[in-house]
């Protein structure tokens, strides 16, 4: 392993001056200090490349690199070619890393040096300032003896904030030997793709019940809160994707959890309808043959909500149905929310 820098914590930056400086802190506070802090300014047009020059020219461990915007995977890719740390942590730039963390993962990992550590997060609301640590639901002895496929699965059915990267480190070393990068043509979905490309590529796996970071919720402005047409079509193309990939082992092997994990992306691909009820009706008829040609996908939906969504998408089509699910879907939402 490398020996003179353990982790590289990689922070893509675009227009978040309100939150940049809270997250540096974070990382610079932290009592470990075998660490190298890489911001990619992904062509912010506000104060945020000023805070994180200043952070960088005080601190010998901070990397700031400029680039032209293109989004939170390109910027990711650079950071992940400026990187020389044995392990990669993510962080997006509203949120902050847990107290003490470094330190605890480098206590976990000197003994086993794993692909991937899975961990947990805590969730900040910005708006109440109210903090929640999500409950631990991995089985442990499950994922460090299985397979990926295994993994995948004991990860995504238990696990609500299952795609986000900032929950967990990996290997530089496995990243690089199998070319794991962000696909850049998402937006949005693109950490859940690198997750489940990660996860294929590592051999060895541990859970650690660890918070990573403190993962802001409520920002205005942001790629969850917007749901752009972009973000939606892109949701569409991930879900599709990994859908057609579980189904297609499925077949070849006769496999049940590769049956089960593509029902969890049919799924996933009826909450891309409900969300793209948001979209004018110009932006849903953009979408609307990407739908139709894949909607055979619905079929294979579970739980007596979804397949009443479905029952919706059939009776009315995609352009009328599409506002009617994501109504339901906000109704529901707000009734399951104390």
């Amino acid at each position: 392993m490398n020996s003179l820098i353990m982790f590289s914590v990689i922070v893509p930056v675009y227009n978040s001056e309100k939150y940049i400086e809270r997250c540096i802190l974070s990382i610079t506070s932290q009592y470990y200090k075998n660490y190298e802090l890489i911001l990619i300014d992904d062509g912010s047009i506000d104060n945020s490349g000023t805070i994180c020059k200043n952070h960088s020219s005080k601190n010998d461990k901070i990397k700031y690199v400029f680039k032209e915007n293109n989004g939170p995977a390109s910027a990711r890719n650079v950071g992940l070619k400026n990187a020389v740390g044995d392990y990669i942590l993510f962080l997006d730039s509203d949120d902050r890393m847990c107290e003490g963390l470094l330190d605890k993962l480098n206590e976990v990992i000197k003994d086993k040096y794993n692909d991937i550590y899975l961990g947990t997060y805590m969730a900040y609301n910005d708006t109440n300032k109210l903090t929640i640590l999500e409950s631990f639901k991995y089985n442990l002895s499950l994922v460090e003896k299985s397979l990926p496929l295994e993994v995948l699965h004991n990860f995504l059915t238990n696990n609500p904030q299952s795609f986000s990267i900032w929950r967990h480190t990996f290997k530089r070393e496995m990243l690089e030997h199998k070319q794991i990068r962000f696909d850049e043509d998402l937006f949005g979905p693109e950490d859940g793709d690198f997750f489940m490309n990660a996860v294929f590529a590592a051999k060895t796996f541990s859970v650690i019940n660890i918070p990573f970071c403190y993962y802001t919720i409520k920002r205005d402005g942001s790629i969850i809160t917007k749901r752009s047409y972009e973000n939606v079509r892109s949701e569409f193309d991930f879900s599709i994707r990994w859908y057609s990939y579980f189904k297609e082992i499925f077949s070849k092997n006769n496999n049940v959890i590769a049956l089960e994990l593509s029902r969890l992306f049919a799924n996933i691909f009826l909450n891309c309808i409900a969300s793209s009820g948001r979209l004018k009706r110009n932006k849903r008829l953009e979408l609307k043959n990407l739908v139709i040609i894949n909607d055979y996908i619905l079929s294979n939906v579970f739980g007596v909500n979804k397949k009443i969504s479905v029952c919706i998408y059939r009776l009315f089509g995609y352009i009328k149905a599409a506002p009617i699910i994501n109504f339901l879907y906000t109704v529901n939402t707000k009734i399951k929310t104390p």
